[in-house]
């Protein structure tokens, strides 16, 4: 699962948001870069729902111009994007499921996959 959040706003200004880490807990950062991206690994079906939001804020002393910073958020699992926002405080949601495949005649059983 890779996680990406980033602003469209200048410079002096960081990124605060929140995701959901590999136990299916809420993890927050916090950052300078105008891009923020991580990769965790997700394993179904442990982990059913997974979320990242934020939003751009003042860095230090920074104040924010006539250019309101917009922010996009985007989930991807296995290399396909499940979920994309784009606004001044995104949250991108995916709900997680397992599927099954039909075997082909003389085949393994099928398995799940994320």
């Amino acid at each position: 699962m890779t996680y990406e959040l980033f602003h469209s706003g200048g410079p002096g200004l960081k990124i605060v948001g929140a995701y959901t880490d590999e136990r299916g807990a809420s993890a927050s950062f916090d950052t300078p870069q105008s891009t923020w991206t991580t990769q965790v690994a997700i394993v179904y079906p442990d982990v059913t729902t997974v979320v990242l939001g934020g939003n751009a804020a003042p860095d230090g002393d920074a104040v924010i111009g006539t250019q309101i910073p917009q922010l996009q958020c985007i989930l991807w699992v296995d290399g396909s994007i499940v979920a994309q926002r784009h606004s001044l405080s995104p949250r991108c949601e995916a709900k997680l499921t397992g599927t099954v495949t039909t075997p082909k005649p003389g085949s393994p059983a099928p398995s799940a996959s994320r």
